[in-house]
């Protein structure tokens, strides 16, 4: 009699295969900076290869023919033995991921809040670079200043529109910070919302390492754009020039992809042993499937034939 294709030992072995093969994905999807489309390939190949080999294996163990049975089974079994061999890296990434998720979120959101951070920060530094415009022409406005260097005066000064040297620095330090801020960003507010809705997400989550790569990327990008803005080659005659600096973004991102960007070799001890237990528990159908009556007869009766009818 045939064994019916949805027992409770398939039902239980496909759960658990599933949950494992999750784990083994978010593992993949980690160490591939949030890419989807690899790990859930990878990762229904994964089942698809499991459960045609466990298949294979009980087909294997209920045929009639030892050769058939005996090859079947080494076959079925090896194959299973490297699938599940090469989906522990992954599901020791995760596990690494899961041990450090204390880190691994304090990081991300103090990246976080350096990114917050950000746009007040050059705001920041244009106000103390215009401040420093200001002081430099109101010196060579001075008294002592048009005496010392009339044509230094007539330069920086003297030609700007205006009918007062304070008016005239108002107008030119009004241009500076006009040329050194954006002239529209209309990204901010859908960033700095992007940011709110990032706090508290949990290792779980499928999309953080994605989230991380995109946090790394767009405000490595705000960056370099206001880097550019304040180029030096981009400041004003006579300006006391400094470059924007935003050092505390890195001291947290760099740390992010680092937890998980190296694939765990050998396995740790844990991940092997879950993979067992996985595999053990996949190989329910295989350890129910019964071998075929007559091959039980045969043996019964070598058995029989073997033992001496005076003992």
């Amino acid at each position: 009699m045939k064994q019916p294709l949805f027992t409770f030992g398939f039902v239980l072995s496909v759960i658990v295969l599933m949950a494992y093969a999750f784990v083994a994905f978010l593992g993949m999807v980690y160490w591939a900076k949030g890419a989807l489309l690899v790990p859930l390939v990878s990762t229904l190949g994964f089942l698809a290869v499991v459960v045609l080999m466990v298949q294979w294996l009980c087909r294997a163990k209920a045929s009639r023919w030892r050769r058939m049975r005996q090859l079947g089974q080494a076959m079925a079994g090896t194959f299973l033995a490297i699938v599940f061999f090469l989906s522990m890296l992954p599901f020791s990434n995760f596990l690494n991921v899961w041990k450090h998720q204390e880190e691994l979120l304090d990081d991300f959101e103090q990246t976080i809040a350096s990114a917050e951070e950000l746009d007040a920060a050059y705001e920041q530094y244009v106000d103390s670079r215009v401040e420093r415009y200001r002081l430099r022409l109101e010196t060579v406005a001075s008294p002592g200043g048009q005496r010392s260097n009339p044509t230094e005066y007539a330069t920086l000064v003297g030609d700007a529109a205006g009918s007062t040297d304070a008016e005239k620095i108002d107008n030119l330090c009004a241009s500076l910070r006009r040329h050194l801020l954006p002239a529209s960003d209309s990204t901010a507010t859908a960033f700095h919302a992007w940011l709110d809705d990032m706090k508290g997400i949990s290792v779980w989550n499928v999309g953080l390492p994605a989230n991380i790569k995109t946090l790394y990327d767009e405000v490595n990008s705000r960056t370099e754009s206001y880097r550019s803005l304040s180029a030096q080659e981009r400041s004003f005659k006579g300006e006391p020039y400094e470059p924007f600096a935003y050092a505390s973004f890195g001291q947290h991102s760099d740390r992010l992809t680092a937890i998980y960007r190296e694939l765990p070799l050998p396995p740790s001890f844990l991940a092997v042993l879950l993979a067992l237990l996985t595999a053990a528990v996949a190989l329910l159908p295989y350890w129910v499937t019964q071998k075929p009556i007559s091959i039980v007869v045969n043996s019964s009766d070598k058995q029989k034939d073997s033992e001496s009818p005076y003992e």
